[in-house]
């Protein structure tokens, strides 16, 4: 079906994922996208075969309960439909909202995998007893940035992985910042090549 999309018109889209739509896990949230899309009325794009489904992609899946401020989508329609993401959202849940498109050529776009490498998240700290005052988190940060390696393990049921948390951070991108009186919250960016292992930001 590659080749026969080739004569369709792409979209690339950026939406948001807020509030209790980020607990939906991602093939989850796939059918609600693609039920909003059929009810929204839009002339989708079909692949070939005995059972057709609509031409729609997605870039890196997000965590559950973690949300989404620019997260990005390819969808191909018939023909060129500039107002489609109003006609989309006006079916969509409170929380999801397609924010912005452009369109991309009637050939079919390369992944957003291989587009898309680093990830930027903002962690608000759990308050509560024994949690670290923001001087302790300060602390923490400068001395895994000074830090040439940081060793961790992911636990798998297929065996356990090793990776280096200082490599999977974007340079020094990495910051602690007070808000209130409570231990503040954490700005950070993970990178990661295609088809490698990386950490999540849970992980992280």
């Amino acid at each position: 079906w590659r080749q026969q999309a080739a004569t369709r018109c792409w979209y690339r889209a950026g939406y948001a994922k807020l509030g209790d739509a980020r607990f939906l896990g991602h093939l989850d949230f796939q059918r609600l996208l693609q039920l909003a899309l059929r009810r929204a009325g839009l002339p989708l794009a079909y692949s070939q075969g005995f059972h057709p489904h609509v031409l729609l992609r997605f870039g890196p899946p997000l965590p559950v309960g973690v949300e989404g401020e620019a997260e990005i989508l390819d969808l191909a329609l018939e023909r060129q439909l500039p107002d489609w993401p109003g006609r989309l959202n006006a079916e969509l849940p409170e929380g999801v909202r397609v924010l912005r498109c452009e369109v991309v050529g009637p050939n079919l776009p390369g992944p957003i995998e291989a587009d898309v490498t680093r990830f930027a998240y903002v962690a608000d700290l759990a308050s509560g007893p024994g949690q670290a005052a923001p001087a302790a988190w300060r602390e923490r940060v400068a001395e895994f940035l000074a830090s040439a390696s940081w060793p961790c393990t992911r636990q798998r049921p297929k065996g356990d992985l090793e990776l280096d948390a200082r490599a999977a951070l974007g340079g020094d991108e990495l910051a602690h910042e007070t808000v209130g009186e409570g231990p503040g919250r954490l700005r950070f960016t993970l990178q990661r090549e295609a088809g490698a292992a990386g950490l999540s930001p849970h992980e992280f």
